[in-house]
C-alpha cells in the first residue's frame, strides 16, 4: 500500500517579534532548514519533486520571490520550487498535508514541507486590518472560555504548566534533536549562535500571571500571560513515498494516517477542534485513549482547555513540552514546531500516534494524526 511519510523535521529556534531573528530575511531561514534536511538525509535537490512553503499573509506579494531565493540559495532547481500557500495559522500544517496529499495521489515521491513566518520585518504592516482580525481571535477566546465556565484562575494555572513543562523540557534538552542551530550576526559584527527558543529566558509564578492586565474589559480573563506569543521561525518536514524511502535506503520515521479539515463557527472558531479531533479518529479507525501525544496549538489557554473538557483526552498527554504560551507562536510556521516536536517527543517515549491541532482566525480546523513506524 502506497503511504506518505515523514523522513525526517526540523525547525528553527523561535525569535520574539524584534529579537533575534528580526536580522535574518525569511528567505535565509526557509534555505537553512531546507538545506540542513537535505544534507543531513543525503538527498540530491535533483529528485526533489516540489517544495510546499507555508507563508504568512503579510508577505503578500513578497511571497513568490521569496521562494525563488530561498531555493537558489539551496541549491533546488528552479522548476521544483511549487506551491505558496497562505492560511494564516494553519499554513505549515497546510503543507505537510498537500505534500501527504501528492504522493498519496502518485503525482509525487519526494517533497519538502516548509512554513516561515517574519512578523519583526513586517511589524509595519501590522495595520488595522490585521489587529481587528487578531482581535476577532481573542474576542472568542473569552467567548468560549465564558461558554464553558472557565476562570481566570484556571487559565492562568493552564499557563504556568505550559511554561514549566516546556523550562523542564529544555533543561532536560528534549528540543536539541528538532532545533537547528543558527549562526546570527549581530549589529556589532560579532557572530553569536542561537539554539534556545527566545521566550524561555523568565519563569513567572501565578502571581505575576494574576497581575497581567487583560486585552479587553477589566473583568476579562485573556491576555498575553495566557496567550500564545507571536514569533518569528520556520521549519520543514522532509516526506516520501514509503517505496521510494525504501528504495534509497531511507528509514521512515512516520507515516501520516489521516488528513481532517473542516470549518465551524467563526464566533467561536476554536470549538471546530472538538469536531476535528473526533472525525480524525473516526477516519484513523482508532480511539482517544490510542493517542500518546496530542499537540493542540495554544492560541489562548481557553483553546486547550475546552478541547480537553468535551474530548477528556489524558491531560498529561497533552503538549507534554509546552506549546505556544511557552513557545511562542510563529504564525506560519507553527503547524510545522508541533509537528516536529511530536514526532521527536514520540521516540523520546516510544509513542506510537501522535494527533495535532491548528485552527485560523475564520473558523478553519486542520487535525493530523501521525503514526511512529
Amino acid at each position: 500500500m502506497r503511504e506518505a511519510v515523514i523522513i525526517d523535521a526540523i525547525r528553527t529556534p523561535i525569535g520574539k517579534r524584534n529579537g533575534f531573528l528580526s536580522g535574518m530575511r525569511p528567505d535565509f531561514m526557509l534555505a537553512e532548514v531546507m538545506s540542513n534536511l537535505i544534507i543531513k538525509n543525503e538527498i540530491s535537490v535533483e529528485l526533489l519533486d516540489e517544495i510546499i512553503i507555508g507563508h504568512s499573509p503579510l508577505i503578500g506579494e513578497a511571497a513568490s520571490e521569496m521562494v525563488k531565493l530561498a531555493g537558489i540559495s539551496t541549491g533546488i532547481p528552479m522548476h521544483n520550487l511549487g506551491a505558496i500557500i497562505s492560511r494564516q495559522c494553519r499554513s505549515s500544517q497546510q503543507a505537510v498535508n498537500l505534500a501527504a496529499q501528492a504522493i498519496l495521489s502518485g503525482d509525487h515521491d519526494i517533497v519538502i514541507a516548509t512554513g516561515v513566518e517574519f512578523v519583526s520585518g513586517f511589524s509595519k504592516l501590522l495595520n488595522k486590518n490585521v489587529w481587528k482580525e487578531i482581535n476577532k481571535q481573542r474576542v472568542a477566546a473569552e467567548r468560549i472560555a465564558d461558554i464553558w465556565g472557565i476562570s481566570r484562575k484556571h487559565l492562568d494555572q493552564y499557563a504556568l504548566n505550559s511554561r514549566q513543562r516546556a523550562f523542564q523540557a529544555k533543561k532536560e534538552g528534549r528540543f536539541e534533536k528538532e532545533i537547528l542551530p543558527l549562526d546570527l550576526i549581530q549589529p556589532n559584527g560579532k557572530t553569536i549562535e542561537v539554539k534556545h527558543d527566545s521566550h524561555l529566558t523568565k519563569e513567572y509564578s501565578i502571581e505575576d500571571l494574576s497581575l497581567i492586565q487583560p486585552f479587553f474589559q477589566e473583568n476579562g480573563k485573556i491576555h498575553i500571560g495566557n496567550s500564545g506569543k507571536i514569533s518569528d521561525g520556520a521549519g520543514a518536514v522532509l516526506l516520501m513515498s514509503n517505496t521510494r524511502a525504501e528504495e534509497m535506503g531511507l528509514r521512515p520515521r512516520f507515516r501520516i494516517l489521516n488528513r481532517t479539515v473542516l470549518g465551524t463557527d467563526p464566533s467561536i472558531l476554536y470549538t471546530g477542534l472538538i469536531k476535528g479531533t473526533n472525525e480524525a479518529l473516526v477516519n484513523a479507525g482508532i480511539n482517544i485513549d490510542q493517542i500518546d501525544i496530542f499537540e493542540i496549538n495554544e492560541d489562548y489557554a481557553s483553546v486547550p482547555l475546552i478541547w480537553l473538557q468535551e474530548t477528556k483526552a489524558d491531560p498529561s498527554k497533552l503538549n507534554p513540552n509546552g506549546g505556544a504560551i511557552a513557545l511562542g507562536h510563529p504564525v506560519a510556521a507553527t503547524g510545522i514546531r508541533m509537528l516536529s516536536t511530536m514526532i521527536h517527543e514520540l521516540d523520546r517515549i516510544s509513542g506510537r500516534y501522535g494527533l495535532m491541532g491548528v485552527c485560523e482566525v475564520n473558523g478553519i480546523v486542520n487535525v493530523t494524526i501521525v503514526e511512529r513506524i
